[in-house]
């Protein structure tokens, strides 16, 4: 029988990817940076850095770049609390399931 079940949390369970790209647009449109829809979504695929590296040409380096995620994430945990971030298809499910075949989950 196994005995663990791993997820890779980042948008399995919870729709993460649509809140992040609202939370950049978001930031983009507050601080008036010349970026677009458009340049969130070549950002898929690519790593945090090459991302950070991107935005440091446009806002003017990696401090900048922190300072807007740091504030991207406080978009994201206002998201979280209002309850918009919604959970994936069957994912309330499967976790029900885990649970009634033993695993402990959290």
């Amino acid at each position: 029988m196994k005995e663990l079940l791993i997820f890779d949390l980042d948008g399995l369970l919870l729709d993460t990817e649509k809140i992040y790209f609202d939370g950049w647009l978001a930031l983009f449109k507050d601080h008036n940076i010349p970026l677009s829809a458009e340049d969130i979504s070549s950002w898929r695929g690519q790593s945090w850095q090459q991302t950070a590296d991107q935005l440091a040409q446009v806002v003017g380096g990696h401090e900048r770049v922190m300072a807007l995620r740091a504030e991207r994430e406080g978009f994201i945990e206002a998201q979280l609390m209002n309850g918009t971030l919604q959970m994936k298809p069957y994912a309330k499910e499967t976790l029900l399931l885990a649970r009634e075949k033993g695993f402990i989950t959290a």
